[in-house]
């Protein structure tokens, strides 16, 4: 059971107890006085044990004399607060408040209980319940929202002596039982304190319906909730399959409907919820029906919460709070998510569309129907029908709505929306709070433009990738209108031509396993040619790579089955247009590939608006959605007849940049013939970009010159790794000293990893004996470990607790082996564009977040390169002298990894991935070589590229001893004194480590030194503080820390300083060769191929594995 409702107050008119109400509160606290005389007296058992059952039926006999038939239940958990007082209090109208007990030893005041105990903090979070009895046995008071209503009550007589003459010293009790009895909520004070308390108790009802199931799944006999929720899922969403689907669903359903029958003027007074239901049923006739199936008496008799949820929203002026306003219910949705469960949201991939952003897509899409479909009239034309498959709360409707008013205007504006809103205006929605919401801003929408609801509207309460020809049961008529709901969808969807298709659909990843669509996953017959017109399917977008799993998205899902509804499933019918805003990975993914290919093979013409050229986490100023971090476009494709299969379709691109105002502005004055567009390249898989810059473009790839790359380590848990070998060993003996029960949540379960697994070797480790649950305590194997980009931490490399070790790259590790790490798939825009390690790079090696892969010099053990094979022997020839394939590799360091690559060409890595450009001069490839020499020196701290003769000795580098970073005073290495923060004073040039630590000097330019927007120094520090920061803990082996600053890290973290010191001393030089490169004689990818050295053969692009591996052996 759970808690009833938010913020509410005593009113202010409050009626008195009724005469006679002291005198029979004063005989049950006599009753009371009998119960409790004997067990405290005898002193068997705690205070607060023995005076609890006494109270509870203390406060009974008060409600039986009030008329009120009471409720009473025991140790009720309120998971939302943590906490569980000792009784809820239930009356037949919902749950009205809660006892807690203590001792008669504790004062009735929490303030006087001492600050860390355990019942302060208790009290803290019962302090946030609206309606609260404290009482000591011996005094009574009353709470609400932890504030004191009236004075504390007390009773005459010692409880373990008194008995029957106990007696209540004044009629202050009875004041107290009284208005705790006939507590009501206030009507909420506007919109959102609505919205607050309404998300709260529907919370508390989904916490609620879940208990129920869980109860009767483990008792028998009868189960009529758990029938209701079989019958709901098979009518409406066979796709929901887990119980606390159901449960959220329920309790939107509920607090929806009953909001919009408020809404709509029902009277809650005297009415039960199935009452409730039909009244709601004669203008809204699906929300009326589930409220009416859903709150079934003989299925739903156990929950309480709706009943408090139908006397808070019962108490609602709607005109009055400002609901009324159609922006208001555009605000609606999303406040109750917030308030109701972010986490859900995101999950969900759910996310509000601005009016404006909705507005300028409708204006942009009717502008393409007038002038390249021959729809003169746009969304007004007669045969446009237009789908929203994820309406959400029908922002894009009510934006068509209006755009359709514009148009015809007064020329029958009333009989064109009624025609508009009963045929042509669809929309699919599977959660039922945007779906009430839509329904209130449409309705309200018509009636503002004087224009009745029709009695028939194509809006459904579906699932847009529920399969129609699955079989419908039959539940009687109780359920019809749910079944036409699904019944009208599925119409839709097999049935009826439709023109447009507009949206903002979820932008869920990794959906196969959190939000599975068979329909649209399952591979295609190949025995069924005509598959494609029955049904959507991934396979049109699949390239049958181990890319493919990108593809599992909920956006790509709505994606797939618009371009197949618009463009394939009718082929009478094939003209069309499909407009949404999605992430935008896939205008130049290669995992997308596939669906840039069907979409330029089944379109005529696209326009690709780029929203967030800014990259991945662009400032939030500059978002239309502020909390989407992702980049996101608006892409618009049109089919105008037959399209010709061999004429990939014309697709124009254009960014938006600036704040959001200003990207709104921007996009509210495009059309798609303004100037400014560009065309992208029309190679079928080429990507939705314009083409690069013509210098660029000729670059080779960096993954070309390099062709073997592989991610790094992905351990998915980050207590395996560490800066300090003692933390890792302290953290292995916690694990491995635990009961073999506990070590589940210790080592963090996973998909792929529990204490059972036993999973194979990584090459060149010692491989465990047995199962981590029963490993014995002992060393763990421990290895240096390149965690973040000059970062050298440690990692615990046991496949047992390693989910991705990517063993490839261990089986080449060496002595001379150096591991490039490069940025793939995110913008980058600031800072080094490569970097390098003597160790094997973690999986965000590159710059803490969002992947990359790792580009090792030689292919295994024995150092055959991982250079284009060809390549050394062409660059030989062509500058009369011997070019080793370590040079390449050293010639690319040189050209990439500083800043200045990165600002040179940043419009172009706009689209990821490095090219280098390799100079046709000799003389510059020897500059470039040996400069790059030195900066992979650096970058792994003179283990890699040494050469004494050339002021490279294999030993950390340094700077002279002018500039030599100092450690003045010391940081302390006590763990009371144990820093906690990192900054920086640009005055002085001094690193500041916690209150105490200061280094320096430290130039401006070695403090602001970053990767791709990491800075590197904030950083390293950062997880060598006592909190480290860092990801949040999600086993408790992440909080063994190390406990004082270790004095290894002093000398690491001069190591860096001087490291960092000295790449910045040559970048100028570096930027100042790239640029000679740049304007000399370049080798261009036609060159290459021309040699050939280009296409690399796939054998090059894997490691060379020894014999026994399925490999050959390493020549």
């Amino acid at each position: 059971m759970v808690e009833s409702a938010a913020n509410r107050s005593l009113s202010a008119d409050t009626v008195g107890p009724p005469p006679g109400f002291p005198g029979k509160v004063a005989e049950a606290v006599s009753a009371f006085g009998v119960a409790v005389r004997e067990p405290l007296a005898a002193g068997i058992g705690g205070e607060e044990y023995q005076i609890q059952d006494p109270v509870a039926r203390l406060v009974r006999a008060a409600g039986d004399a009030l008329g009120l038939r009471v409720t009473i239940h025991k140790e009720v958990s309120l998971p939302d607060l943590s906490v569980r007082p000792d009784f809820a209090v239930d009356l037949s109208g919902g749950r009205v408040g809660h006892i807690e007990v203590k001792a008669p030893s504790k004062s009735p005041d929490p303030k006087d209980w001492p600050a860390r105990s355990h019942d302060r903090i208790q009290w803290q979070k019962l302090s946030l319940l609206p309606n609260v009895l404290l009482c000591t046995g011996q005094c009574f008071a009353l709470y609400r929202n932890g504030v004191r209503v009236g004075r504390v009550a007390e009773l005459d007589g010692a409880l373990d002596r008194a008995g029957r003459s106990l007696r209540p010293a004044d009629d202050e009790l009875a004041r107290i039982l009284h208005e705790f009895l006939t507590w009501a909520p206030d009507p909420p004070r506007g919109l959102r304190d609505l919205v607050r308390t309404t998300a709260r108790l529907c919370r508390y009802l989904r916490e609620e319906v879940m208990e129920v199931l869980e109860h009767e799944r483990l008792t028998r006999g009868d189960r009529p909730f758990t029938t209701l929720a079989e019958e709901w899922r098979s009518i409406l969403f066979p796709r929901m399959t887990e119980p606390a689907d159901f449960a959220d669903s329920y309790a939107q359903t509920i607090t929806f409907a009953l909001l919009l029958a408020r809404a709509v003027g029902v009277s809650f007074d005297g009415r039960d919820l199935p009452t409730i239901g039909r009244q709601l049923g004669k203008q809204h006739a699906l929300i009326g029906k589930a409220l009416g199936v859903l709150s079934d008496p003989e299925a739903a008799d156990n929950l309480f919460v709706t009943e408090t949820l139908k006397r808070v929203i019962g108490a609602v002026d709607w005109d009055g709070i400002g609901a009324a306003d159609i922006n208001a219910h555009a605000l609606l949705y999303e406040t109750f998510l917030t308030e109701y469960d972010p986490k859900l949201r995101r999950l969900s991939g759910s996310y509000y569309t601005p009016d404006g952003l909705a507005a300028a897509m409708v204006r942009f899409t009717d502008l393409i129907l007038k002038g390249k479909l021959n729809r003169p009239e746009g969304y007004a034309a007669d045969d446009v029908i237009v789908v929203d498959p994820a309406m959400g709360t029908g922002t894009f409707l009510v934006e068509i709505v209006r755009s359709v008013v514009q148009t015809v205007r007064d020329d029958g504006a009333e009989q064109s929306l009624r025609h508009l809103f009963q045929n042509r205006l669809i929309g699919f929605e599977r959660q039922v709070t945007p779906y009430a919401v839509a329904e209130l801003r449409l309705h309200d929408l018509l009636r503002e433009y004087g224009t009745d609801v029709p009695p028939q509207e194509m809006r459904f309460f579906a699932d847009t990738f529920d399969d129609p020809d699955l079989q419908e049961f039959a539940f009687g008529r109780m359920y019809a209108e749910l079944l036409k709901q699904r019944t009208g969808a599925n119409r839709v969807k097999r049935h009826l031509p439709v023109m447009a298709i507009i949206g903002n659909p979820p932008y869920l990843d990794r959906a196969h396993t959190r939000d599975p669509a068979p329909w649209i996953e399952d591979r295609r017959d190949p025995g069924k040619p005509d598959d494609v017109v029955h049904r959507p399917s991934l396979d049109e977008f699949r390239q049958r790579s181990r890319l493919d799993y990108k593809l599992a998205a909920t956006w790509v899902f709505y994606w797939r089955w618009a371009i197949w509804k618009a463009f394939e499933a009718h082929p009478d019918e094939p003209a069309g247009l499909v407009a949404f805003i999605t992430p935008s990975s896939y205008l130049s993914g290669a995992a997308f590939a596939g669906m840039r290919k069907h979409l330029r093979e089944v379109a005529d013409e696209g326009w690709i608006i780029d929203l967030t050229p800014e990259g991945h986490q662009p400032p939030v100023p500059t978002r239309l959605f502020p909390k989407v971090q992702q980049p996101l476009a608006i892409a618009v494709f049109i089919r105008k007849d037959e399209a010709d299969p061999r004429r990939p379709a014309e697709v124009r691109h254009r960014r938006l940049t600036g704040l959001q105002e200003q990207k709104l502005a921007a996009l509210a004055a495009l059309a798609p013939d303004s100037d400014g567009w560009t065309l992208c390249p029309d190679g079928w898989t080429a990507e939705f970009r314009p083409p690069s810059q013509a210098q660029w473009h000729t670059a080779p790839l960096l993954a070309d010159l390099l062709p073997w790359h592989a991610p790094g380590t992905k351990a998915k848990r980050t207590w395996v790794i560490a800066p300090s070998t003692d933390v890792l060993q302290e953290r292995w003996t916690r694990l491995t000293n635990a009961r073999p029960g506990e070590r589940d949540d210790l080592m963090k379960r996973t998909r792929d990893r529990d204490p059972d697994t036993r999973p194979g070797p990584i090459p060149g480790q010692p491989h465990p004996a047995s199962a981590l649950r029963d490993e014995p305590a002992q060393r763990p194997n421990v290895v240096p470990f390149a965690y973040r980009s000059f970062d050298r931490q440690y990692l615990i490399l046991d496949p047992r607790v390693v989910d991705f070790p990517s063993p490839d790259l261990w089986r080449v590790v060496g002595e001379e082996q150096v591991y490039a790490s490069e940025q793939h798939t995110n913008v980058l825009r600031e800072g080094v564009a490569l970097t390098f390690a003597p160790f094997v790079p973690d999986m965000d090696h590159f710059q803490g977040h969002h992947g990359g892969r790792v580009l090792p010099l030689y292919r295994d053990a024995q150092r055959t390169p991982n250079v284009a094979p060809g390549l050394s022997r062409y660059l030989s020839g062509l500058f009369d002298k011997a070019v080793a394939d370590e040079d390449v590799f050293a010639y690319i360091a040189a050209v990439a990894a500083h800043s200045g690559y990165t600002r040179r060409f940043r419009e172009n890595l706009v689209n990821p991935g490095l090219r280098i450009p390799l100079t046709g001069d000799a003389a510059l490839w020897s500059r470039a070589v040996e400069l790059g020499r030195t900066v992979v020196w650096l970058h792994t701290y003179g283990t890699r590229f040494a050469d004494e003769s050339k002021g490279r000795p294999r030993r950390a580098p340094r700077l002279p001893d002018a500039e030599s970073p100092r450690i003045r005073p010391d940081i302390p290495a006590s763990a009371e004194r144990m820093p906690d923060s990192v900054g920086y004073d640009e005055e002085t040039e001094t690193l500041l480590i916690g209150d105490e630590g200061r280094v320096g000097p430290v130039p401006p330019e070695v403090w602001a030194y970053n990767v791709g927007g990491m800075r590197v120094v904030a950083k390293w520090v950062g997880y060598r503080l006592r909190r480290p920061r860092r990801r949040k803990a999600a086993s408790p082996l992440d909080l063994i820390n190390a406990r004082e600053w270790d004095y290894r890290f002093n000398n690491d973290l001069r190591d860096l300083l001087h490291v960092l010191g000295l790449l910045v001393r040559l970048e100028p030089e570096q930027d100042a060769l790239l640029g000679e490169i740049c304007a000399g004689p370049l080798v261009t990818v036609d060159d290459l191929k021309a040699v050939p050295v280009l296409p690399v053969p796939k054998s090059h692009r894997v490691p060379i594995k020894p014999s026994g591996e399925g490999g050959q052996m390493a020549m």
